[in-house]
């Protein structure tokens, strides 16, 4: 990890929960955004591409990628930088495009536990990105 570490104040105040998403677009657990960046990987592929993290929550994840990937893909995600040896998994839900690229919704296997979920959040608000 590079740059300095936020104060616990200035992690906090990154934690503001998004608006509410629209109808076709609710998860069942509060989003944070997040700002960070992750390589994400198909599930039975080689090669990775860069994905900018948009928002996580507990059930699943917001990613922006230049590429589009079929609803029902699943990704393996894992942040730049990152030592441990977990990553995410998430399957993709749905896609639109946006003016940079194209925002995927995307549902965890599984959900994070709170402490999960503040570990990558905390990761990615240190990216500083």
């Amino acid at each position: 990890m590079s740059g300095p570490v936020p104060s616990a104040d200035q992690q906090e105040e990154r934690l503001v929960l998004l608006e509410e998403a629209p109808a076709q677009d609710r998860r069942s657990a509060n989003r944070a955004a997040a700002r960070g960046m992750s390589l994400v990987r198909e599930e039975g592929r080689a090669e990775a591409q860069s994905a900018r993290i948009k928002d996580i929550s507990a059930t699943g994840i917001a990613l922006l990628v230049n590429s589009r990937y079929p609803d029902g893909t699943v990704l393996t995600i894992a942040p730049l930088g990152w030592r441990a040896t977990e990553f995410l998994v998430a399957k993709v839900v749905h896609s639109r495009p946006i003016l940079q690229g194209w925002l995927h919704g995307c549902e965890f296997d599984h959900p994070l536990a709170p402490s999960d979920l503040e570990l990558w959040h905390s990761y990615y608000c240190r990216q500083g990105l």
